[in-house]
């Protein structure tokens, strides 16, 4: 009847208003749900629909103010670079932290081999990570009011804990009051391959120290979760990649965490032992020397340390050849 179709009609757009809404929120957006006092983030991305030429461009990344995606910001000159010592040693309560934290992963089970495997069996590697978050963390405070770090491939929650211990040393000694300190961690593996124990490990963390530092464990591959970043136009003052060491993961990762970085912001990266990582390192000598500087350190000789010294203002088809042919210990 007559009423029938007016009753059906009205659920029928109903339906797709409530469907619209739904499409307009969930596109494109980070979707956070709390787990144990942390929060992990999820990746969520839908695809762009339209029939026409104004549809797609209303959903496009052209409506950004910024089509380059890329922090704009700038340490002070004067704080672009920073100091390494030579025979820096961890602060005893640092070591307190890492070695609890530790005990903690080893009470709860984890895996002897995942255990040794995590970063920081060298502390030489933990003090390199510190005086760089350090410095930079405190520079980040006094200039700007907060300092954001950043870490792909989260694993034991080992690193996590002592950048994150870190932040509480740098908030104190910039001496500014109550200011806003955040570290986000990159790991889709965490629930799959270590059973969310460097989660635990880090809630542990927060549960012994009191820290009150933001911290987030993002579910979901470093290259998308980077892309996200960089479409948001975030800036992070450092970084660590230290995931997947394929070729085309490194370039990956280092093209977006550049666009990350400040200038003077500082990017490390893990595993310089391998081929790949020396491939890499070869590839931004050639072809990044005008904007990424490569600090040639001994102090953790399987670290490879960048610093953004100037945006990258190269021609659209730069490309210079790099060798992948090395030598033992080159």
């Amino acid at each position: 009847t007559r009423q029938s179709l007016q009753a059906a009609g009205v659920i029928l757009l109903l339906v797709l208003f409530t469907l619209h809404q739904l499409a307009s929120q969930s596109a494109s957006r980070l979707s956070t749900s709390s787990y144990n006092g942390l929060i992990f983030t999820g990746l969520s991305i839908t695809s762009i629909s339209g029939n026409s030429e104004s549809d797609l461009l209303a959903n496009s990344l052209l409506t950004l103010p910024n089509g380059l995606g890329r922090c704009e910001r700038s340490f002070p000159e004067t704080k672009i670079g920073f100091n390494l010592e030579k025979s820096y040693v961890l602060p005893p309560m640092t070591t307190k932290v890492i070695d609890t934290h530790l005990e903690f992963l080893s009470s709860i089970g984890l895996d002897k081999n995942k255990l040794t495997d995590s970063l920081g069996h060298d502390r030489n590697e933990f003090g390199l990570l510190q005086q760089i978050v350090l410095q930079k963390c405190q520079t980040a405070i006094e200039t700007w009011g907060t300092c954001t770090t950043g870490e792909t491939g989260f694993a034991t929650g080992t690193s996590a804990v002592a950048i994150l211990q870190t932040h509480g040393m740098a908030v104190e000694a910039a001496n500014c009051g109550m200011v806003s300190s955040t570290h986000y961690a990159i790991d889709p593996l965490q629930q799959v391959y270590y059973n969310n124990a460097g989660a635990r490990g880090v809630a542990n963390y927060f549960h012994n120290s009191g820290a009150s530092m933001n911290f987030y464990l993002v579910n979901e591959t470093a290259a998308l979760s980077l892309a996200s970043f960089t479409k948001s136009r975030s800036c992070f003052d450092v970084i660590l990649l230290d995931d997947g060491h394929k070729f085309e993961e490194n370039i990956m990762e280092i093209t977006l965490a550049i666009t990350l970085v400040p200038i003077g912001g500082v990017i490390v990266m893990h595993d310089t032992w391998m081929a790949s990582i020396k491939a890499t390192k070869t590839w931004i000598a050639q072809n990044l020397g005008n904007s990424i500087q490569i600090v040639e350190q001994k102090f953790a000789r399987n670290m490879m340390v960048l610093v953004k010294i100037a945006p990258d203002d190269r021609a659209w088809d730069h490309f210079v050849p790099f060798s992948t042919e090395f030598r033992d210990g080159n």
